[in-house]
């Protein structure tokens, strides 16, 4: 895939798209996305684009889309303006990480119905399921729409569970989301993501496609 077969927005930190990169923007461009755990993104413009004020606001991020969709979108982390005597005007190198980073911040609970850390009730927040329900599960009931209010992660939403994947089995005290769904994803032969869908957040499950028969790795591919 090459960069103009993609489209690159800009959000604000209310999830408001407000614009979008057009490749004399860029100096370079780096997206990685990576299955099942954080992807990064590093984009390096010119301190003279329309856009770099916004990119560089606290809270922005970017939405990159695809021929078949939203690929990856998520939050600026950091801004640095790279000068040189060669080059004063320099160019703003922007990095982030892509949505899914929130798993890596929040916790799943031993007694996710309950908001205060000191007064749960259960050593351990156990499950049995189909994987897809099960990843589903542990996402809306810690910071999905059935958590308590102060753990929601707001405008996120879940689609209908479709009940995918291998039967497994999961427990959670207190570990990262990301630490739960890794397992219970590794062991049931799926896909999770968090991407922008409008103006929120979705969780999405998918099945791995594989494309072992029309992606070639080698020299002559230039792969």
């Amino acid at each position: 895939m090459q960069l103009n077969d993609l489209t690159i927005e800009v959000r604000d930190k209310s999830l408001n798209r407000v614009g979008q990169l057009i490749p004399e923007d860029l100096v370079g461009a780096t997206f990685i996305k990576r299955f099942n755990n954080v992807g990064t993104w590093s984009i390096n413009i010119s301190p003279e684009s329309r856009m770099v004020d916004a990119l560089k606001e606290p809270g922005s991020g970017i939405i990159v889309i695809g021929p078949s969709g939203v690929i990856m979108s998520g939050p600026m982390l950091t801004a640095t303006l790279q000068q040189s005597s060669d080059n004063q005007i320099g160019s703003w190198v922007i990095e982030g990480a892509d949505d899914s980073l929130v798993l890596t911040e929040r916790l799943a609970y031993p007694t996710p119905s309950t908001d205060d850390v000191t007064a749960q009730t259960e050593p351990y927040d156990s499950r049995v399921g189909n994987g897809e329900t099960l990843l589903k599960g542990y996402v809306n009931d810690n910071i999905g729409p059935n958590a308590p209010a102060s753990r929601q992660i707001s405008g996120l939403t879940i689609p209908t569970d479709q009940f995918r994947g291998t039967p497994t089995r999961a427990t959670a005290r207190f570990k990262h989301l990301q630490e739960v769904l890794y397992g219970i994803a590794q062991t049931s032969g799926l896909g999770y993501q968090i991407v922008q869908d409008g103006l929120g957040l979705q969780f999405q499950v998918f099945e791995p496609q594989d494309r072992s028969d029309s992606v070639r790795m080698d020299i002559a591919n230039n792969r």
